[in-house]
């Protein structure tokens, strides 16, 4: 009862690549729920700091998005603006952007945006360079692309759908205070993306200071979404 999902779902939930890519871009197709020590053992594995690590809260962060987006369209229709082709794909591309698996952010000392990139724009399979545009060629990174850099979110967002291993909630507070920050979404069955993009990450920030990175585990809050919610209750049960 563990595995709850096929290659067939995973292909429809995450459209953004062919079937067959998935394949060799190296992505669980029996991805499976993750114990607190599972998700431990990742984070050891690719030797995160304690204080860099955060898990992505199981149900709020996808809720989040999908409701700003039904906000934004009944806003829109109560103006009675009508959204031209280009806006129309804009907020459909950047929304499905937002849901995906691995991702990677920066934002300035505020917390406000200032890059993302997302699985998606991966385009070589085999050698999955993060580097797209090369955009990590400068500090903090920059990506020239209308989409990515379209309405994204603050850091402010984000803070609230993060806890620690143990459940504790993030406090700002006790975050230290840095130049920029950045988000890694990460999980266990994207797993080739994943682990080329936090090793490139590591890589970046080795010698920096002036960056605190929050290396968020999402791979729960990824397969509650794929769980029916009629299907949720048994699921669950079965676990424990």
């Amino acid at each position: 009862m563990k595995k709850i999902c096929s290659l067939l779902l995973l292909s429809i939930i995450f459209s953004c690549k062919p079937l067959a890519a998935k394949l060799i871009l190296g992505i669980d197709t029996t991805p499976e729920w993750q114990t607190n020590k599972e998700i431990e053992n990742d984070f050891n594995k690719y030797q995160i700091a304690d204080k860099n690590r955060f898990v992505l809260d199981t149900a709020v962060y996808s809720l989040k998005i999908k409701n700003e987006l039904t906000e934004k369209i009944q806003i829109i229709k109560s103006k009675e603006i009508t959204l031209d082709s280009i806006t129309k794909h804009k907020i459909e591309k950047s929304t499905n952007d937002n849901l995906q698996p691995v991702q990677v952010r920066y934002f300035d000392n505020q917390g406000l945006p200032i890059f993302k990139l997302v699985n998606c724009y991966i385009d070589n399979p085999f050698n999955m360079d993060w580097n797209v545009d090369k955009s990590f060629d400068s500090y903090p990174p920059f990506i020239n692309n209308e989409i990515l850099n379209f309405e994204n979110k603050d850091l402010s967002f984000f803070l609230p759908l993060f806890s620690r291993i143990n459940g504790s909630k993030v406090n700002m507070e006790e975050i230290p205070k840095s130049e920029y920050y950045a988000i890694v979404f990460w999980n266990g069955f994207y797993k080739k993306p994943s682990k080329k993009l936090i090793k490139k990450i590591q890589e970046i920030e080795k010698n920096r200071e002036n960056t605190f990175v929050f290396f968020v585990n999402n791979n729960n809050a990824e397969i509650y979404e794929l769980i029916p919610e009629e299907q949720k209750e048994v699921y669950f049960k079965n676990l424990n």
